[in-house]
């Protein structure tokens, strides 16, 4: 690919192919002085737009959809959607056959970042709440950094019963929120993941979190670190149960 990035560079001539099979580009790439731009049309593109990398004011959804006017298509209510296979979805079943027929409540208490993390023990109260007032299952999902988050929610449930989801793979995972009831999380990939399979959602937000990334969506809360957040958080949890059951 480096010879996209020169004014006029030598381009491999199979990606010279793969590009000029495409009538239209929309490109997201950091490209100011338009080196990528100009050598992609070389290929033969019909259609090249640019596109900002960074949503800055808009949510982000809309901000990446807006290139797509420039093509006549309009998007009024962005929000991501997936669909998992057959494949993931059995994976799914045969990973929840040992949680029941209950309700799940699915809870990821890490992120990308330790600073965007709700505090272990405000998800230890939420959790400890999802079991005794609305008897459900608790199920954790842990990434490769979430060690140290989950190990203090498990200490903060008291005994309570939970399953630990971990090492599974992404389709994997959205197949198993797609059948849960509720999910709590951060400002993370999996909150969104969550999103876009459309499980109720509430989606904790500190100021570590740009609001730019806040999903969006009549199946989402979302609710600002603070002093009141513990309360705020049981009602999202109880509307999105009762209005979305």
């Amino acid at each position: 690919m480096a010879g996209f990035f020169v004014p006029n560079g030598i381009l491999e001539p199979t990606l010279m192919d793969y590009f000029g099979s495409f009538n239209v580009v929309i490109s997201y790439i950091f490209d100011p002085d338009e080196f990528f731009a100009n050598n992609v049309r070389r290929c033969g593109v019909k259609q090249y737009v640019v596109a900002s990398p960074r949503p800055k004011e808009l949510p982000a959804a809309q901000h990446y959809c807006q290139p797509m006017e420039a093509l006549a298509i309009y998007v009024d209510a962005p929000q991501p959607r997936l669909f998992p296979n057959d494949a993931d979805r059995e994976a799914a079943g045969k990973f929840l056959a040992r949680l029941g027929r209950e309700r799940i409540a699915a809870i990821h208490p890490g992120s990308g970042g330790e600073k965007k993390n709700w505090p272990v023990e405000r998800f230890g109260a939420v959790a400890r709440w999802l079991v005794d007032e609305l008897a459900m299952q608790l199920l954790v999902v842990q990434g490769e950094a979430d060690e140290r988050a989950v190990a203090g929610l498990i200490g903060a449930l008291e005994r309570r019963p939970v399953t630990v989801a971990r090492g599974l793979k992404l389709p994997e995972l959205a197949a198993v929120l797609q059948r849960c009831a509720l999910f709590v999380g951060n400002d993370s990939g999996i909150t969104h993941l969550a999103v876009a399979v459309e499980v109720p959602t509430v989606a904790m937000f500190g100021p570590a979190s740009t609001p730019v990334w806040q999903p969006t969506g009549g199946r989402v809360a979302v609710v600002q670190f603070g002093e009141h957040d513990v309360a705020e958080a049981l009602r999202a949890c109880r509307w999105l149960t009762s209005q979305l059951a």
